[in-house]
């Protein structure tokens, strides 16, 4: 006689299989049942442990890997990334620390659908995983955002060349569902020990770099401190900025004015914001204003400094010199849908007409987002708001939408301007400039001219003169102010 283990749904059994029944004793039948049970009860736990390790198995790859592309995940590079700053302590080897983007990955998404977007992101992950050294990880971090971490690199220059060869890849043709896609991707590169010891650090590092790359179309660029925003200094500075929009000694305006040079005439002075810290002196704007666009206190500030500048022209327009007053709008204040029913009571408050505020705009801001740019800026100008690009020449703006801006105003940049006398180029380009905002009908400012500055054959360009020493003084000499720079004039 056998006992035989055999297979019952989820469970296992025994049969016992007897050769000829008269051989059968029951005792021995009993005893051949006890142990096929428990051979049976043995096995099915086996199969049972079996199946829990394998379903266990799958459950730690699933928390470890993503879900569509099969790379790890964030929490498997962190311990990747971990395991090897601790190897690197040891052998002194640096390594280093990629973070990729790709770029205009939601235009793919919102054009042609998420299915799109998916197939797309397996195939950026297929030609890592192929092109990454065979000690190297990649990982999928989330949406179009992947990592790569690089072993035994022994410097910057040898982290570039993995990641030129990661674009490379990256950047041939890619076909989904039949349809042929280009991608770019943008990479930043942090390297330890030299930018960080820990995992944290380093991702953070690795982040800054890769938006560096990114905003300024790098493809691939190295951490860099002066790139850091969050620096311990810019955050005391921003928390500084914060406490001194609550007081009303610390932020003043300078006005710097325009003229007409053709008759000599003042026509305007822009608003330039000025921080009087109390233990770091005066401050830029240069210094403060980034901080405060990183983050929602440009918001603040710019209310401030409409505030402000209304008040002053109020002064003037009671004293019988109705002034236009140009004010520097941010890319998030411009974005604001909000912004105009916000410059409404702002005028309303100070008793303001809207063609004595004038907001400049710089063209990158407009090409940010063209399409609530426009829309924005429309409802300002119907409003009867003048509104002027600001720094012309230095973005990338786009002729076809400059046509549909409801501007007046095009004001040259002084990069262009103050050589324009001696500089063959400077000068083509400020007369190309001056041409094209006359022949769409706008004035044309040149900023930081100089006193002999050629008078434009037809048109009117005006011309930033200098600053007054500030708002107490405008007060007082509203129309007398000097030709010639002030020391503290804004330096654009």
């Amino acid at each position: 006689m056998v006992a035989v283990p055999a297979r019952a749904g989820a469970e296992v059994a025994a049969v016992l299989v007897a050769g000829h029944a008269d051989v059968v004793r029951p005792h021995s039948v009993e005893a051949l049942e006890l142990l096929a049970a428990q051979a049976g009860a043995a096995l099915g736990n086996a199969h049972r442990y079996r199946e829990r390790g394998q379903y266990e198995e799958r459950l730690s790859r699933q928390a470890l890997h993503d879900a569509l592309t099969g790379l790890p995940n964030r929490l498997l590079l962190r311990d990747r990334l971990s395991r090897a700053l601790a190897a690197s302590a040891r052998s002194g080897a640096p390594l280093a620390v990629m973070l990729l983007d790709l770029d205009r990955f939601k235009e793919i998404n919102d054009t042609l659908g998420h299915g799109y977007g998916d197939g797309l992101l397996v195939q950026v992950a297929q030609r890592l995983s192929a092109t990454v050294r065979g000690a190297d990880s990649a990982a999928r971090l989330g949406g179009d955002e992947f990592a790569l971490l690089a072993v035994d690199v022994a410097d910057a220059q040898d982290a570039r060349h993995v990641a030129k060869r990661v674009l490379a890849a990256l950047h041939e043709p890619y076909v989904v569902d039949g349809l042929t896609l280009d991608v770019e991707a943008s990479i930043g590169i942090a390297l330890a020990p030299r930018h960080g010891t820990d995992v944290d650090a380093l991702l953070r590092c690795a982040d800054v770099a890769m938006y560096a790359a990114k905003t300024a179309r790098l493809g691939i660029s190295v951490y860099d401190p002066t790139q850091d925003e969050h620096t311990p200094d810019r955050l005391a500075l921003l928390g500084d900025l914060r406490r001194a929009l609550d007081v009303d000694d610390q932020l003043v305006l300078h006005y710097q004015p325009q003229v007409d040079v053709a008759l000599g005439e003042l026509v305007g002075v822009e608003a330039l914001a000025r921080w009087r810290h109390p233990s770091r002196g005066l401050i830029p704007p240069v210094e403060f204003i980034p901080v405060a666009e990183g983050t929602g206190l440009i918001h603040k500030l710019t209310t401030y400094v409409l505030g402000r500048a209304l008040a002053q022209a109020r002064i003037w327009a009671d004293a019988g010199h109705p002034l236009p007053v140009a004010v520097n709008v941010s890319t998030r204040c411009l974005l604001d849908v909000g912004l105009p029913d916000q410059i409404d009571a702002l005028l309303a408050r100070h008793g303001v007409p809207p063609h004595l505020l004038r907001l400049e705009i710089n063209e990158g801001t407009i090409m940010s987002d063209p399409t609530r740019a426009l829309a924005v800026l429309q409802r300002l100008s119907d409003r009867g708001i003048r509104l002027s690009v600001d720094d012309f020449g230095t973005g990338y703006s786009s002729m076809s939408y400059l046509k549909r801006l409801p501007i007046d105003e095009l004001k040259v940049d002084r990069s262009f301007v103050l050589d324009m006398g001696s500089q063959a180029s400077d000068a083509v380009l400020v007369r190309s400039v001056v041409e094209i905002g006359h022949n769409l009908g706008l004035a044309v400012v040149a900023e930081g001219g100089r006193r002999d500055a050629r008078r434009p054959r037809r048109g009117r360009l005006r011309r930033r003169a200098g600053i007054p020493p500030g708002s107490a003084d405008a007060r007082r000499r509203p129309v007398g102010l000097a030709r010639r720079p002030h020391p503290g004039a804004d330096p654009g």
